[in-house]
C-alpha cells in the first residue's frame, strides 16, 4: 500500500487574474480567479490519483459547460472550481505560481474533478476536436487520452489572438493549498498528511452516496454473508439506518486483507483501483468507503444484471479477502482486551497516559464488535495500526487466494506482548498522542514489522512445520 510508485516531480505554472493568500497552521492557501487557459499546463501534468473519485461525463459536466457558454460572466460564482494541492511551489511575478507535484497519490486535483473535466472538454470543443470524435469521451481516462492525442490543437488554441480568446477563455475559480514552509521536510510531511484529511472532507458527500449505492447495488451482500446474524443486526449498512456500528468501520478494516489483492482491478471508469493508504483506515474512513465502491463496481470483480442493478461478486480473490474480515473484527476486539497488559509488560504504564484516561471516563466498557467486557478502552489511534499489523499474518497464494499464514487468534494470544515490545516505541516517540500515532504512516509499517518479526521468531521455535497457509478445517480436526 505504499505510494512510492507515485513519487514524481511534475511542474506547472498557474497565472491568477486576481488572488489573495491565507496562512494557518503551516498551510498556505491561495484563492483566486484564473483564465481557463491557465489550467492547460495543469491538465497536461496531473491526473486524479489524489482524488478518490474519477470524473464522468454526465449532467454535472453538461451543466458546467452550458454555464461556460451561456453565462461566463457569472461562472466564478456558480461553481467551486478546482482545488489543487502541491508540496513545492515558487512565487513568480504577475500573480503566477510555479507548482511542483511531488507525490501524485496525495497531491494534485483534490476536489473539483468534474469541473476540471468540463473545463478540459470545453477546450477540446473550442479547438475543434470534439465534433469530429466518435464516440465522445465518457470519463476522465477517455478525456486524457483524447487530450494527449490532440495536444497540438490545444496549443494552437492557446496561441490564438487576444480578440479570438474572448469567447472561450473564461474565468474560473481556483484554490491552491501549499506548505507555508516548503523548505522544511517536517512541515512538508505534515502538510501532505493534512492533504489526506482535506481531500476526504471535501469529498465527504461522496462517502454518503457510496454507502447508499454500495448497499443498494449489493456490494455489501457477500460481506454481510460472512458475518454473524447478531453482528449484522448491529451494523448501519445504509446511511442513517440506525445501527450501532457504522458500516465505514467495517469497510475500513476490510481493506487490511483487500490490500493484498494483486494486481488491483481496473474500475468501471477505466482507472486502476488504488487501496487507501494505511493511515486512512483510522483517519479517513470515508475515503475507504469510496475506494471500496470503486473496487466492487469493477467489471472484473462484480457482475450486474438488467436495468435493476444488483451486483453479484465474481472475483474469487476478493471473496477470499472478505472471508478474513470476521477474523479481523474478532482480532480487533481481542487486541483491545489484551493491549494494555501487553503494553505494561514491556515496562510501560498504559493507564497513566492522559489520552487513555480521557477515553476511560465512561462506566460501560465493551469491545466494539463482539460486545465483550473490556477493562481498559484503547484510543483508536493506538489500536488501529496494531490491528493493521495483522496484514503480516496474511498471504496471497499462487492460486490467488488471500489466506492466513497461521492461526491468527492463537498467534495474537501468544505473541501480542512481543509485538507491543516493538510497537511501544512508536507511542513513546509520538509523545503518547494517539492522534499522532494513528496518522503516522511509519506506525503502520512498524506494526507490520513487529508482527513479521514475531512470526519469524515463532516459526524458528516450532519443531514441526506449521500449515502454510493456515488451514482452519485441518486445524480443527
Amino acid at each position: 500500500m505504499s505510494t512510492d510508485t507515485n513519487v514524481i516531480d511534475t511542474t506547472t505554472i498557474i497565472k491568477f487574474e486576481d488572488a489573495y493568500e491565507q496562512t494557518h497552521e503551516g498551510i498556505l492557501r491561495v484563492i483566486g480567479l484564473a483564465k481557463i487557459s491557465s489550467l492547460i499546463g495543469t491538465i497536461d501534468s496531473i491526473d486524479l490519483e489524489a482524488n478518490p473519485r474519477s470524473s464522468r461525463v454526465g449532467p454535472i459536466t453538461t451543466a458546467i459547460r452550458e454555464s461556460m457558454e451561456s453565462t461566463p460572466e457569472v461562472l466564478p460564482f456558480k461553481t467551486k472550481g478546482v482545488l489543487l494541492g502541491a508540496s513545492k511551489f515558487e512565487r513568480l511575478q504577475r500573480l503566477r505560481y510555479r507548482l511542483s507535484f511531488q507525490d501524485v497519490g496525495v497531491e494534485g486535483i483534490l476536489d473539483g474533478g468534474h469541473n476540471m473535466l468540463a473545463f478540459g472538454l470545453h477546450l477540446l470543443d473550442e479547438a475543434g476536436v470534439l465534433k469530429r470524435l466518435s464516440p465522445k469521451p465518457k470519463n476522465w481516462t477517455d478525456f486524457k487520452r483524447v487530450w494527449h492525442e490532440n495536444r497540438p490543437a490545444i496549443e494552437a488554441l492557446r496561441k490564438t489572438s487576444e480578440a479570438e480568446r474572448l469567447h472561450w477563455d473564461v474565468i474560473v475559480p481556483v484554490e491552491v493549498l501549499l506548505p507555508s514552509d516548503p523548505e522544511s521536510q517536517e512541515e512538508v510531511a505534515k502538510f501532505n498528511n493534512s492533504l489526506l484529511d482535506i481531500c476526504a472532507a471535501r469529498n465527504n458527500n461522496a462517502q454518503l452516496r457510496s454507502e447508499t449505492k454500495s448497499n443498494q447495488s449489493g456490494h455489501y451482500e457477500y460481506l454481510k454473508g460472512q458475518l454473524s446474524a447478531e453482528l449484522n443486526s448491529l451494523i448501519e449498512w445504509k446511511t442513517n439506518d440506525g445501527g450501532k456500528i457504522k458500516v465505514a468501520d467495517i469497510v475500513a478494516l476490510s481493506w487490511i486483507p483487500l490490500s493484498l489483492v494483486s494486481p488491483m482491478p481496473i474500475a468501471d471508469d477505466g482507472r486502476p483501483v488504488e487501496p487507501p493508504v494505511p493511515q486512512n483506515i483510522y483517519r479517513s474512513k470515508g475515503d475507504c468507503i469510496v475506494r471500496f465502491e470503486r473496487l466492487m463496481s469493477s467489471p472484473s470483480v462484480s457482475n450486474s444484471s438488467g436495468s435493476d442493478y444488483k451486483a453479484e461478486l465474481k472475483s474469487s480473490e476478493v471473496k477470499s479477502a472478505l472471508r478474513l474480515v470476521p477474523d479481523v473484527l474478532d482480532l480487533y476486539d481481542m487486541i483491545s482486551q489484551r493491549y494494555a497488559k501487553a503494553y505494561n509488560t514491556n515496562d510501560g504504564s498504559f493507564g497513566r497516559i492522559k489520552a487513555v484516561q480521557s477515553v476511560n471516563k465512561t462506566d460501560e466498557q465493551k469491545t466494539k464488535f463482539t460486545g465483550q467486557d473490556l477493562e481498559t478502552r484503547i484510543p483508536e489511534g493506538f489500536l488501529i495500526p496494531v490491528v493493521f499489523g495483522l496484514r503480516s499474518l496474511m498471504m496471497r497464494t499462487s492460486q490467488g487466494e488471500i489466506v492466513w499464514k497461521v492461526d491468527p487468534h492463537e498467534f495474537v494470544k501468544n505473541n501480542l506482548q512481543a509485538v507491543m515490545g516493538t510497537f511501544k516505541t512508536v507511542i513513546t516517540l509520538s509523545n503518547w498522542d494517539p492522534q499522532k500515532v494513528g496518522k503516522e504512516p511509519g506506525a503502520y509499517t512498524q506494526a507490520e514489522n513487529a508482527f513479521e518479526m514475531a512470526l519469524l521468531k515463532a516459526n524458528s521455535n516450532v519443531s514441526q512445520p506449521q500449515l502454510s497457509p493456515f488451514d482452519r478445517s485441518a486445524s480443527n480436526q
